[in-house]
């Protein structure tokens, strides 16, 4: 197709994308993905799926933020995957056909890192996935197409994210020839309706147990895996945080289901309250 793609992605659900375009004909002339991290307990040095995957592929990679091996390298598109950057607007603009992004959700609603997050916590029944033009702002360019999603009562954002990425890596692939021959009418988004989903903190996931049942169980998949949801409980003198990890609601009221307690592994609420039997919550003020 000689369209010679730079494609920018970081997370395990950037790959449908990126495996889409390979086995659709179209030249990944390189990747640009996020450094190697530590990982774990030990720290240890980790790279990114999308790495892992590009050395497998034989494609080169560049580091973030290295704009004129980009250029060098004569892009006519850029595709933007779960990346984790902004992409400097100097460059999209140097680019024949500039770039696209898939954003997780239904633009203009849930603008930002952690759209499927937060749609889980306000109770939404539905988002979707968005093919859209990368401006100089995050998420606010033109949109090129897009697709919706049912949120599964039991959904966290992992489960979530794979199917909305999956879906995007499909939609790409279908509008992507029509947008290269400029045959899209490209749609503006109405600020007036935008709503934003910002990076969430490790402190959101304290447990207030003063709040509804619903909302509860709503945050503890929200914050699943990350930041997680957590309490702290009183045992034998001492002050320890306690995991919540999965719970549920019966006749409206929160069941936990699995816990950990800060030092162990995980373990059934059943078994952690024979083991703890005089453990009692701490409520946040």
């Amino acid at each position: 197709m000689n369209t010679r793609i730079i494609f920018f992605g970081s997370s395990i659900h950037s790959l449908p994308a990126l495996n889409k375009l390979i086995q659709n004909g179209y030249e990944i002339t390189a990747v640009v993905t996020q450094p190697d991290r530590p990982v774990g307990r030990k720290q240890v040095m980790t790279p990114t799926p999308v790495s892992v995957f590009a050395r497998t592929k034989n494609i080169p990679i560049i580091k973030p933020q290295s704009t004129k091996p980009i250029l060098q390298l004569k892009p006519d598109l850029l595709i933007v995957c779960y990346y984790g950057q902004k992409i400097p607007i100097e460059l999209i603009n140097k680019v024949k056909s500039g770039g696209l992004n898939i954003h997780p959700s239904l633009l203009p609603k849930y603008r930002g890192a952690a759209p499927s997050e937060w749609a889980i916590l306000k109770g939404e029944k539905e988002t979707g996935v968005t093919i859209l033009k990368l401006s100089e702002e995050f998420d606010e360019g033109e949109i090129i197409s897009q697709v919706k999603e049912s949120i599964l009562k039991d959904d966290n954002p992992e489960n979530l994210y794979a199917r909305l990425f999956k879906k995007g890596a499909d939609l790409l692939i279908k509008v992507l020839p029509d947008f290269l021959q400029d045959k899209i009418e490209l749609k503006p988004q109405n600020n007036s309706k935008a709503t934003f989903a910002p990076k969430l903190t490790k402190e959101d996931g304290e447990i207030n147990w003063d709040e509804r049942p619903e909302l509860i169980e709503r945050k503890i998949r929200a914050f699943t895996p990350w930041p997680g949801s957590f309490t702290f409980v009183k045992l034998n003198g001492k002050t320890l945080r306690l995991k919540v990890l999965k719970a549920h609601l019966k006749n409206d009221k929160l069941v936990l289901d699995e816990v950990q307690l800060e030092g162990k592994n995980p373990v059934s609420f059943k078994e952690f309250k024979t083991a703890y039997p005089n453990y009692s919550i701490i409520k946040s003020d």
